[in-house]
């Protein structure tokens, strides 16, 4: 089975598009390690969650794959 995308790169909205689906690997990737940063958090925060640790956490991820989600995002 094959299957193409065709984006106009000159329409913003397809622009737009074309930079979601582009970034489809590395936000699963990102969001995974977001998701296994639970033992980070409790070494570092005992039992109770930092709100700006798990930020931190999460940009942190999202940046080792580039991802900006300001860019992602109208």
């Amino acid at each position: 089975m094959k299957a193409k995308l065709i984006f106009d790169l000159d329409n913003p909205e397809d622009e737009m598009e074309f930079k979601i689906a582009n970034e489809g690997h590395d936000m699963v990737l990102a969001l995974w390690g977001i998701l296994n940063a639970d033992q980070r958090l409790s070494k570092n925060c005992e039992t109770k969650y930092d709100v700006y640790e798990i930020k931190e956490i999460i940009y942190e991820h999202l940046n080792r794959r580039n991802i900006c989600l300001d860019e992602l995002i109208q």
